[in-house]
């Protein structure tokens, strides 16, 4: 018998930006729901794995560089994203675009980093801070203060890009561009504590180890 893996909506946040009956009752009938089923079992194996080997080391690398190297960049590319690290937009660095293809990948970087029609490529863009950086409290660069929601809201109006995601590796929120009149600014976003789910993935997987060898 298979492992069943119930989709722990505990550790889904969903802040005003999708339908909560869509999440919960809809979602599961979707047609892609059954086709990526393989593909995204594969990649919550994936996941898991290297949360077991990272697990111990997140909360210590202490520095971004080094949190998104051991941890976020693998997590993006288990998921399928290129990425394209340090893009540039501006005058600033969004630390990942995020591209579905390589042949998406090719089109920027031929275009090149600090030309506009770089941003015709990605689909999403990312930024990572430190494990210990809350994602709503304002960071001081210097003598300047900003909030982790004003920078990804500045990211997405200059690369118009629909979406994007901030992470300091735990928590993973995906956020829009578009917003309707109901939904607060700053406020509106879906939120993933990875953590949470590769914690609830692992313990469903010791369990039906433990049960399925108990059984032999």
């Amino acid at each position: 018998m298979p492992l069943q893996l119930t989709l722990p909506f505990s550790a889904i946040r969903n802040a005003d930006f999708l339908s909560n009956h869509w999440l919960e009752k809809r979602l599961l009938r979707e047609p892609e729901w059954d086709a990526l089923q393989p593909a995204s079992a594969a990649a919550l194996t994936k996941l898991a794995d290297l949360w077991s080997r990272q697990k111990d080391f997140v909360e210590r690398y202490g520095d971004e560089a080094g949190l998104e190297q051991a941890f976020i960049q693998p997590v993006l590319e288990i998921l399928g994203w290129t990425l394209k690290y340090q893009s540039f937009l501006q005058g600033r660095k969004p630390d990942y675009a995020l591209f579905t293809t390589p042949a998406a990948h090719a089109l920027a970087i031929h275009a090149g980093r600090d030309n506009p029609d770089f941003w015709k490529y990605p689909t999403l863009l990312a930024d990572a801070k430190a494990w210990h950086v809350s994602l709503d409290r304002p960071i001081t660069s210097g003598s300047q203060r900003e909030f982790p929601p004003q920078q990804i809201e500045w990211y997405l109006e200059r690369s118009n890009r629909d979406c994007a995601i901030r992470t300091y590796g735990r928590l993973w929120r995906l956020v829009p561009r578009h917003r309707a009149t109901h939904q607060p600014r700053f406020q509106t976003f879906l939120e993933c504590d990875l953590a949470a789910l590769l914690a609830r993935y692992e313990k469903n997987h010791l369990d039906y180890t433990t049960l399925e060898e108990d059984r032999k």
